[in-house]
């Protein structure tokens, strides 16, 4: 198959690698609350399985990542992908919470695998607004996992008596993955494989890059606001606001929704508005929800309304922000892309699971949990994005960059 600069071709391509670690996060979601009693442990365990997640995301990205440089992207996806198969094995079998929890970790080597290959291989077909545009619709794939995982989930366990099938459900998937992949997947010859794996001078040199540094703490404030919902939202919706589960999944699909609406939409939003305008008034978005939302929680009762109306707002301006910003940050670095596409889904996970860990301990009672550290992440992105010292430079190159044509 021919890949070469044809969106559709690109995104046929890596779609399917991407939702790996989404579907491995959304399916379980619904099941997090009722994990307590089912493995006899703490709270602070069955976070863990979260938090664990984007741990391993975060550090199997800066190990597959230059990998995929080093030995090629099919050979390496593969090898993540059937490391995903195991993980999600494992995950059905044990009954050991702490078993469990190195599953989750091992599945998540597999899942970031898919994730930092997809966005490689975008960027060695892809260069400027074409590749900004691509991240977009990328995005938008991922957000379609969770609009049918969580209730496919509730769907598969209630139809088989047991969550645990949602795990066979995910090892099935990556069997068919791989062969998908073998099938269609033809590397692009051009594609300068290293001829070493990185140095830490390569490491320090991309994340000393001005660019990068101005534009890639926007995705990791767009994924640890994602990540703080998904972590936050069932005991505080379930449990504290008193919703089923299957409210609750509809209510995480609808932000789903909006997501991959947000996300597909970008790409014309952009072309007409310009990235730059469209980060600023995402981040502008951000800050003003979550203000409200801590206003809301100490000033006033709970109010269900409110609070979606505010995670909402937010998640439109994720979808908004997050592809023209990957495009922007990954834009300096030619030959080592895989490196690069590492570390900046390795700030995106790290940051998200630093935060998620200092801030979510259920029981949740207070939307300020998830408001609070979202607001000082917006503010740090807004200063780093536009009031930088290389603020008016970066601003009219981003500017030119973004010009969709």
């Amino acid at each position: 198959m021919q890949l070469q600069n044809k969106k559709t071709n690109i995104l046929f391509v890596v779609g399917p690698m991407v939702v790996l670690g989404a579907l491995a996060m959304d399916i379980y979601i619904p099941f997090v609350p009722m994990l307590k009693a089912e493995f006899q442990t703490t709270s602070f365990n069955i976070q863990a399985t979260l938090n664990i997640f984007m741990l391993f995301m975060a550090f199997g990205q800066l190990i597959i990542g230059p990998m995929s440089d080093y030995y090629g992207r099919k050979k390496m996806l593969l090898v993540s992908i059937f490391t995903y198969l195991l993980g999600s094995l494992a995950c059905f079998f044990t009954q050991d919470i702490y078993l469990f929890i190195a599953a989750r970790g091992l599945q998540a080597m597999g899942s970031c695998g898919g994730q930092v290959i997809a966005y490689a291989v975008v960027k060695d077909y892809a260069e400027g607004s074409q590749a900004q545009r691509l991240f977009s619709y990328l995005m938008g794939i991922v957000g379609m996992a969770p609009i049918i995982a969580p209730p496919l989930g509730t769907t598969l366990a209630h139809y088989f008596g047991s969550w645990r099938v949602i795990f066979i459900f995910l090892s099935l998937y990556a069997l068919v993955a791989m062969v998908y992949i073998s099938i269609f997947f033809k590397e692009k010859k051009t594609v300068t494989q290293q001829q070493e794996l990185p140095s830490l001078a390569e490491i320090r040199y991309i994340l000393l890059d001005p660019t990068f540094k101005q534009w890639a703490l926007i995705p990791a404030l767009s994924l640890t606001g994602l990540f703080l919902f998904f972590a936050m939202s069932p005991h505080y919706i379930q449990h504290y606001m008193g919703y089923s589960r299957w409210a609750y999944s509809l209510i995480f699909s609808f932000n789903a929704i909006l997501y991959s609406i947000g996300s597909f939409s970008a790409p014309r939003i952009i072309q007409r508005y310009s990235a730059t305008k469209v980060i600023q008034l995402g981040l502008l978005i951000i800050m003003t929800a979550t203000c409200i939302m801590i206003a809301q929680s100490y000033l006033a009762s709970t109010s269900l309304p409110l609070f979606l109306t505010c995670i909402y707002s937010c998640c439109i301006a994720y979808a908004l922000m997050q592809g023209a910003a990957m495009g922007l940050a990954l834009e300096s670095f030619k030959h080592n892309l895989g490196l690069a596409s590492a570390i900046l889904g390795s700030v995106q996970f790290l940051t998200a699971t630093l935060i998620g860990t200092l801030f979510v301990h259920p029981p949740i009672e207070r939307s300020a949990i998830f408001a609070l550290p979202m607001l000082l992440l917006a503010i740090l992105s807004y200063r780093a994005a536009f009031a930088n010292p290389f603020s008016k430079k970066s601003y009219r190159d981003a500017a030119a960059l973004t010009t969709f044509s």
